[in-house]
């Protein structure tokens, strides 16, 4: 089975991209199966880099409210499940801590 996110009908070319917003709802669809978290936030950066330029008026709550964005978002999510205030307390306690080199 091929990698939906890099399937050969997704036709970008060095730094041209040239994905249509049929198909890059296509993409978001097919990447629901996905179980790389990394594979699939790069994915969404060139999607989110694609539909700025095919949405060239839409300001930044129109992009980030777009339907093929709350799908990746849901993605990412039930990849790494939702942000809670366990996980906000202990990424607090992170970010205080000093690096300890070896």
């Amino acid at each position: 089975m091929s990698n939906p996110v890099l399937n050969s009908d997704t036709v970008i070319r060095g730094s041209e991209d040239n994905r249509t917003l049929q198909q890059l709802a296509q993409e978001v669809l097919d990447v629901q199966n996905a179980c790389n978290l990394s594979g699939v936030i790069h994915a969404w950066s060139r999607s989110i880099s694609r539909l700025r330029k095919l949405l060239p008026n839409a300001d930044g709550d129109d992009i980030n409210r777009h339907p093929i964005n709350i799908w990746w978002t849901s993605k990412c999510e039930s990849l790494t499940g939702p942000g809670t205030s366990e996980s906000y307390t202990l990424l607090c306690s992170l970010s205080e801590t000093e690096a300890v080199t070896p």
